[in-house]
């Protein structure tokens, strides 16, 4: 019986696209570096297996590596292996098998789980052509797609907006920062660390994958980014599509988007309530706040992060009576002026040429397209 594989790419992209359930063969070091959004990591050999069976290949030849390999998958080691594939492709029988070439580890256990009785599809060319391909598509994508850039001063709400558009299927967007987990400055942590470089770009991939314009012409909006988005980097060829791209500027007055810079802060990432006192204030949140503003203490001048530094630990005496927000509007108003605003106008003035808009927000959606 010829056992069936993935070989062509449509079936391959179309796989990733409709989140097919994905067995990951390959060693736990191996994974952890980057894999795939749906993938489950049930690995034929564990690291000090896959580290034994290659020091054996490189000194001793295929032959007795292949040797070594039956010998320390067998016995009770291999009917564990059996169970833990089997159990999950009884839960997800449209799994498919891959490993890093799609060479012997995912051949091995595509037979061993035919002998059972379950035919599971394995990937050729394994995770190296998914990246590959899923690389390809990318930049294919982002040269031939209609990109647009919303930019606006920090705490103009341009993440909220785009996700609540998308959310309603108004427009299409590439959501950068939910996959980098990081809102892409000093103050942009998000709770869950970020992905490794490999599993962002796969995602980000993916996700212009699963776009879903209404015309051929459609446009894809992407939020303002630098190249660098925490410690991870857009890839290559979309943020050169993103560069050279329309850019539409949403405003909001400065009081505005210090209050709603506090939500964010706040609220999304360390999950305090308005109004609601926090023990974690003290311990937790206000030495990672410090922490933050001491990170741009070059960039901010001594003078100026003491002053900050001043608002916020008297807004932290009031705060943890009241536990009230507005609390700290006026040191976040501070930041915004004296560092955030700054940055961004000149990073506008840098690309003033791209402008095509600059208004409310409002004015925005209804240039976009979208009902207000």
């Amino acid at each position: 019986m010829t056992l069936p594989q993935l070989i062509l790419d449509s079936e391959i992209l179309d796989a990733l696209e409709n989140e097919r359930p994905l067995i990951d063969v390959r060693a736990p070091i191996e994974f952890e570096q980057g894999s795939l959004p749906t993938a489950v990591n049930l690995p034929l050999l564990d690291n000090e297996q896959r580290a034994a069976i290659g020091t054996t290949y490189k000194q001793q030849g295929s032959e007795h590596a292949v040797s070594l390999g039956h010998e320390l998958i067998s016995g009770e080691t291999k009917e564990k292996r059996l169970a833990a594939w089997s159990s999950f492709i009884k839960l997800h029988p449209d799994a498919i098998v891959f490993c890093f070439r799609g060479g012997m580890r995912s051949q091995l256990v595509q037979k061993e789980l035919s002998q059972l009785g379950l035919v599971v599809p394995i990937v050729r060319g394994g995770f190296k052509r998914i990246r590959a391909l899923l690389s390809q598509t990318l930049t294919a994508r982002a040269e031939s797609s209609p990109i647009a850039i919303l930019s606006g001063f920090t705490g103009a709400g341009k993440t909220e907006t785009l996700r609540a558009l998308a959310e309603k299927q108004q427009i299409q967007f590439v959501d950068l920062e939910l996959r980098a987990h990081h809102r892409g400055s000093s103050f942009g942590l998000m709770p869950t660390p970020q992905p490794t470089p490999i599993n962002f770009e796969n995602q980000v991939s993916i996700d212009w994958l699963k776009l879903r314009p209404r015309t051929e012409n459609e446009t894809i909006w992407i939020e303002d980014e630098s190249r660098a988005i925490g410690k991870l980097t857009v890839p290559s060829s979309l943020f050169q599509a993103m560069s050279n791209a329309p850019v539409y500027v949403i405003e909001r007055p400065r009081a505005e988007r210090a209050k709603r810079l506090t939500r964010e802060y706040l609220t999304d990432t360390f999950g305090l309530v308005d109004e609601t006192p926090s023990v974690r204030w003290t311990s937790d949140v206000q030495p990672q706040i410090k922490a933050a503003l001491d990170r741009i203490q070059l960039r901010l001048g001594g003078a100026r992060h003491h002053e900050i530094l001043d608002m916020l630990n008297e807004a932290s005496f009031r705060f943890e009576a009241s536990g009230a927000f507005a609390e700290h509007w006026p040191w976040v108003e501070a930041l915004l002026e004296h560092y955030y605003d700054p940055v961004y106008s000149r990073h506008l003035d840098r690309i003033s040429s791209r402008i095509r808009f600059k208004g409310p927000t409002e004015d925005w959606i209804r240039r976009a397209g979208a009902p207000v």
